[in-house]
């Protein structure tokens, strides 16, 4: 159950309300203001861009998320209070907006809501001025919640779905279109049944319990399933999928099963020539990876896939294409682990010199140009105009490099979307780039090891417990840089290899849920965390001081846990 995420440093404010109207204890109402500050929506996903709902089932109403906007450049701080009949609650302290274009997350509710209309509020200042328009939404009974069959006739249909599973593991699922091209489930239109060639076919569903979905697409004239396919993991929550057409013309069913037990169908029509008739194919090879004039100011070309758009100059363009295959081979590798995928494509932005990084980016002010390096979402003009991306710099003519860099900050997006709780200034810096290192593991990529062999056998600079890792980062010293990123990793690894990547899956959700590192690792680890830290630290300093290098240390340290590394 999702907990309240305060976006900013929770500020108490002293208002005195006696009912969500803003009125003070003086019995004074202010009036609402004639041009609104603050807009706030709901949506089902992580996502602020998915479609905005106001209608909600009880269950649904602790799966949503609250977002806030700006409707200027101002900053704007308030309280959000929710109100029913003539009762208020002040749900959250301390929300921030800093501009119009960025969405903040406001949070999420702890507990359902009962079925009933509600508002909520966007409140500030000393006398409780009312500075967001009123965000009104309509909770139902979960029992209104049908399996959904579209509105064809029953007779039509070539099985019936089993409705009792439907509301076993699901409050709603929809089908529908998302416009080709499109790289956002913000235009997505419900219950279409007539697509054209070009269109994106798409489901999206929320579970209130994990389940495994699957779905097949059964062509009535031939009476045969002609595709399948669905989710790598079982999920919870808000998700869903969607991807271009690539059948023919005629009329069709989508099917989505829970095991062998259909719980939906959809009937469908595609009209006009079809895009592909062939299955999905794997990631292309860098030849037949074309790149096309930029839609980016900066950049005068880009290169498309299902999952990333990448951004280059023409000297980069060998590299760009590259980056667009290796992107979608970590892919796969990340959604394994994940068990979901963002829900919009990943940019990539490739810098063709320093001082253009410096430009567009905002690197650390002492990083030596000659190293390569790459950021996700560093917060310079790039990312004022386009929003969370990665941004990749000296890497022509270095795979290697530019597999284990681009690994690494896709890596930080998925974890960053799949536990939308563990933000600053909770989550340490060594759990975020410790997880983004494990994602270059699981890419094949390079981990900096070494530092830790060196400091090991030599103890200058001396190998850090977890708990001081992040003064290595904070250090202006580049030297450490490398040591923190090392054992940053080795603490992920450490979690898989000795306990099991189920463990650190379940350890990631404790921790998103209740916000208290130190539980979570007792809860799943059944451990103390001082006894994980201090028998952790024992392991790498072992294996450090055996191992000849860097490679050596990653052999030796997996072999020593008595487990498997993913």
């Amino acid at each position: 159950m999702k907990k309240w995420l305060l976006v900013t440093v929770v500020a108490m404010l002293l208002l005195g309300f006696s009912a969500c109207g803003g009125g003070s204890d003086t019995g004074s109402t202010p009036s609402a203001p004639a041009i609104y500050k603050v807009r706030m929506w709901v949506t089902l996903s992580n996502n602020p861009d998915a479609p905005s709902v106001t209608t909600l089932t009880s269950a649904q109403t602790v799966q949503a998320s609250i977002w806030a906007r700006g409707t200027t450049e101002k900053t704007i701080t308030f309280k959000v209070n929710l109100c029913y009949d003539d009762k208020f609650t002040t749900l959250v302290n301390g929300v921030r907006t800093e501009s119009s274009s960025k969405a903040v997350s406001v949070g999420a509710l702890s507990t359902p809501l009962e079925p009933g209309n509600y508002t909520f509020q966007a409140i500030s200042g000393a006398f409780g001025e009312i500075v967001g328009s009123s965000l009104q939404i309509t909770v139902t009974p979960d029992t209104s919640v049908n399996t959904p069959t579209a509105t064809t006739p029953a007779a039509t249909l070539s099985e019936q779905p089993d409705k009792a599973t439907f509301q076993k593991y699901f409050s709603d699922m929809n089908f529908g279109r998302v416009p080709a091209g499109a790289t956002s489930p913000a235009d997505f239109k419900q219950n279409v049944t007539v697509f054209s060639s070009g269109d994106q076919i798409a489901l999206f569903f929320n579970s209130t319990q994990e389940v495994l979905v699957q779905w097949k697409i059964y062509d009535v004239q031939a009476k045969k399933v002609i595709k399948e396919g669905g989710f790598p993991k079982p999920l919870k929550g808000s998700s869903g999928e969607w991807g271009p057409l690539d059948i023919p013309a005629g009329k069709y069913e989508h099917k989505v099963y829970v095991g062998d037990v259909l719980v939906a169908i959809f009937p469908f029509e595609v009209s006009g020539a079809p895009t592909s008739t062939s299955p999905p194919q794997s990631p292309k090879p860098t030849s037949t990876v074309k790149s096309i004039k930029s839609d980016n100011p900066h950049f005068e070309l880009m290169a498309e896939s299902q999952h990333f758009r990448v951004y280059f100059h023409p000297p980069e363009e060998g590299l760009g294409t590259q980056i667009v295959d290796l992107g979608e081979q970590i892919y796969p590798l990340l959604i394994e682990f994940y068990g979901s995928v963002p829900p919009t494509s990943t940019q990539v932005f490739i810098y063709h010199d320093y001082e253009e990084l410096v430009s567009l980016g905002n690197p650390p002010p002492d990083m030596p140009r000659e190293n390569s390096m790459g950021g996700f979402t560093w917060f310079g003009k790039l990312t004022e105009e386009v929003g969370e991306h990665v941004e990749l710099y000296n890497v022509r003519g270095n795979v290697d490099d530019a597999k284990s860099l681009l690994a690494h900050e896709v890596g930080h997006r998925f974890f960053y979307y799949v536990y939308p709780h563990i933000r600053k200034p909770v989550r340490p810096d060594w759990l975020d780039e410790g997880m983004a290192g494990y994602s270059q593991i699981r890419a094949g990529g390079r981990i900096p090891f070494q530092p830790i062999v060196d400091s090991a056998k030599s103890g200058i600079p001396p190998l850090s417990g977890i708990t001081g890792l992040d003064k290595l980062l904070a250090s202006s010293d580049w030297t450490l840089y490398g040591l923190f990123y090392g054992e940053a990793a080795a603490v992920i690894l450490y979690i898989d290899c000795r306990y099991g990547k189920e463990v650190l899956q379940q350890l990631l959700r404790e921790y998103d849920r209740t916000l208290n590192l130190q539980d979570a690792v007792l809860e799943t680890l059944k451990i103390p965390f001082d006894q994980f830290e201090r028998e952790w630290l024992n392991a790498v300093k072992e294996t450090g001081a055996q191992a000849k290098n860097g490679n050596d240390f990653f052999t030796l340290f997996k072999a020593k846990m008595n487990g498997k590394s993913t």
